[in-house]
């Protein structure tokens, strides 16, 4: 009988179809069992419970026993679909980032000289709507990223570095070929759009910290794509021997 390795735990394609799911799906639980829909119901209901209660509070406020009683579950059963409460993070996070992915896809499409401004648009608007959804579940884990835990560093690198690249794909497709900026150049030019972006939406809207209002944040980001992807046609090199390696600033 075919076997199918997953996460070192070997499970038949017998067993794979009677959990009711494709085998390469299947989930696990930190005892190695795979789970079965009762399971799955189970650690959603407690993602589901942590992100009602970091609506209202900080993430640090978080433990196993809030989070088990917002779901109106156990600690013991935190325990068997978590390591710990950044555990849980992590899980929140890679749910948060399939929103953000979506953003990849407007970068990825034709942008052209005559549909700048709306490309850029959609753009901004699809960022903050994933920011707006998520905001404090990618803002903790854009805290462990710069802290090093190498589970979050990872989780932000696979969203940014792609968008950083795609933009500075649209940023050399959008100049003539004779004065196109270097990939670097134009790697560089993307990274710093990506930090403005992430940067201005990890605010919260409403606070009054003196920063301007939302609209105004998204469409003075709008205006600096725009420039930037025009503005890089035919300008000299940032740097004498322009590099062509990995995009300079990515997140770590």
């Amino acid at each position: 009988m075919r076997q199918l390795e997953l996460k070192g735990r070997r499970l038949t394609s017998s067993r794979a179809r009677a959990w009711g799911a494709p085998a390469e799906a299947i989930p696990l639980n930190k005892l190695g069992q795979a789970m079965g829909a009762k399971g799955r119901a189970t650690r959603q209901r407690l993602l589901d419970a942590a992100v009602r209660l970091l609506r209202a509070d900080p993430p640090v406020a978080l433990s196993a026993v809030t989070v088990a009683r917002a779901a109106q579950s156990s600690s013991a059963a935190f325990y068997l679909y978590f390591n710990d409460v950044p555990d849980l993070f992590h899980a929140l996070g890679e749910q948060a980032c399939q929103d953000a992915r979506a953003v990849l896809g407007i970068a990825r499409e034709s942008w052209r000289p005559d549909n700048l401004d709306i490309q850029a648009s959609r753009l901004v608007d699809a960022f903050f709507g994933a920011w707006s959804v998520h905001r404090p579940v990618l803002r903790y884990r854009n805290i462990e990223a710069d802290r090093g835990d190498p589970r979050f560093v990872a989780l932000r690198r696979d969203v940014c570095l792609p968008l950083i690249e795609a933009l500075a794909q649209r940023i050399q497709a959008c100049s003539p070929p004779d004065r196109q900026p270097s990939l670097g150049d134009a790697r560089t030019y993307a990274a710093i759009l990506h930090a403005a972006m992430e940067r201005m939406a990890q605010a919260e809207p409403g606070h009054d910290n003196g920063a301007p209002d939302f609209e105004r944040v998204k469409a003075g980001l709008v205006r600096s794509i725009v420039l930037m992807v025009r503005g890089a046609a035919g300008q000299p090199p940032l740097l004498a021997d322009p590099s062509e390696g990995a995009a300079p600033g990515a997140p770590t």
